[in-house]
């Protein structure tokens, strides 16, 4: 007869495959702005304020009076901070556990796979969270057939089996999920990554007529239960898309702040490139944009397809160095902006006609305690007895948000296509 897994022999194998210390080094390849991104865990407190110079004191002057009369100090805004929670739960069903208990190796491989599935789960949906504007989007839909969704090149990415997704229209933070069916949620059955295609699941979920979503109004895709509550992405803090569209996101107050007074040093660099002959130019002439008011960033952030259209942009010209971010040293491709090489790396999260220019010291992922780590622990335990079924759960989350410490030494370009 199996032994029964108690909480104690539980605990102790937890705590043998995945010590916080295993989680923090536990890097995937297919990730590099959540890696390059800094996590500081020291975000205690209701919330904190993020003060950010808009300039220098401006008053000086050849006359001694007219620059006494203008004394005073350096102009500085704050953005107020609030945190944002992300979970993610695994459940295990008791028999299954107590029957390969014997087999230490079974045992150990089980809730091994599934913990490490569900870090790599919630890892991959905030890395899409980085890249948004804190609507929850994960893509846009280009076409339904039926049950069958048309999503973008750079959105596919961000799909998994048996995900629960829901539709809205207007993207943008203060998003309201629109589902009308009846489940509220459709789900992902199938995942044709070769032509962006997702296919739904209708038995668990509703259908694409129930619920709604089509290709010119409702069709914004985001997680079940995260339209409109979303950590604020770089797309929220560095605001792209047509010119029109940027002056409408700054227009708004954004985390106490009127960013309209001063759009690229609250709101980072802009520079609309769309009608470049290449890339490359596209590139070249935001940096130079930049330098303007003194913008120095480091990295170019774009998709692997857009990478590889500057990479047969450039031909023999292509300067190939690895960069070293985390437990990866990833493929990136130098131009000079000047003085400077900026390296090019490529990002799935990114859009077909998006790329940010950034400075890693301006961004930290900001969270209370490590993220994302074990939570919801039960005495000595870090598994959860589930009350109404014969299982254990775990609860896998964080809470936080993404700062962007210095938005002048970011730029956002939007590519030519």
């Amino acid at each position: 007869m199996s032994t029964p897994l108690t909480m104690a022999r539980a605990n102790s194998a937890l705590k043998v495959l995945f010590p916080q210390k295993r989680v923090a080094e536990m890097d995937w390849e297919s990730l590099p702005f959540y890696n390059w991104v800094p996590n500081d865990t020291g975000f205690y407190g209701r919330s904190c304020e993020l003060p950010v110079r808009v300039g220098p004191h401006g008053g000086a002057s050849n006359t001694f009076a007219p620059a006494q009369s203008m004394k005073g100090s350096s102009n500085y805004v704050h953005f107020l901070m609030t945190r944002v929670k992300k979970y993610i739960f695994a459940s295990f069903d008791n028999e299954a556990l107590e029957a390969s208990e014997r087999d230490n190796g079974a045992y150990m491989a089980l809730k091994e796979g599934e913990i490490e599935g569900c870090f790599q789960g919630i890892k991959q949906q905030t890395a899409a969270d980085f890249c948004g504007n804190g609507s929850g989007r994960i893509a846009t839909v280009s076409n339904v057939t039926g049950d069958v969704l048309t999503v973008g090149e750079g959105d596919i990415v961000n799909f998994q089996i048996d995900q629960r997704i829901q539709s809205f229209a207007v993207n943008a933070a203060a998003a309201v999920a629109t589902s009308a069916g009846p489940k509220g949620w459709m789900t992902v059955g199938a995942i044709d990554a070769d032509n962006n295609k997702i296919t739904l699941n209708t038995t668990d979920g509703d259908t694409a007529a129930l619920d709604g979503v089509d290709s010119t109004t409702d069709k914004y895709i985001a997680i079940y239960g995260s339209v409109g509550n979303a950590l604020s992405g770089t797309q929220a803090w560095v605001p792209g898309g047509t010119p029109a569209e940027r002056t409408t996101t700054l227009s708004t107050t954004f985390k106490n702040v009127a960013r309209s007074t001063f759009t690229s040093r609250l709101g980072g660099v802009y520079y609309d490139g769309s009608a470049t002959g290449s890339i490359a130019e596209a590139l070249e002439k935001a940096v130079a944009r930049g330098k303007k008011e003194g913008s120095n960033p480091e990295v170019a952030w774009m998709n692997h397809g857009r990478v590889q259209d500057l990479s047969l942009d450039l031909g023999s010209r292509a300067v190939r160095e690895p960069y070293k971010i985390g437990n990866f040293a990833y493929s990136s491709i130098s131009f000079s902006s000047g003085s400077k090489m900026i390296k090019v790396i490529g990002d799935p999260h990114f859009a077909d006609n998006d790329c940010l220019i950034a400075t890693k010291a301006s961004w930290r992922f900001h969270t209370l305690k490590a993220a994302p780590r074990l939570m919801g622990k039960q005495g000595n335990s870090d598994m959860i007895l589930e009350p109404a079924a014969d299982g254990w759960e775990v609860r896998i989350g964080w809470y936080g948000e993404l700062e962007c410490l210095s938005p002048i030494d970011n730029i956002r370009v939007v590519l030519p296509t």
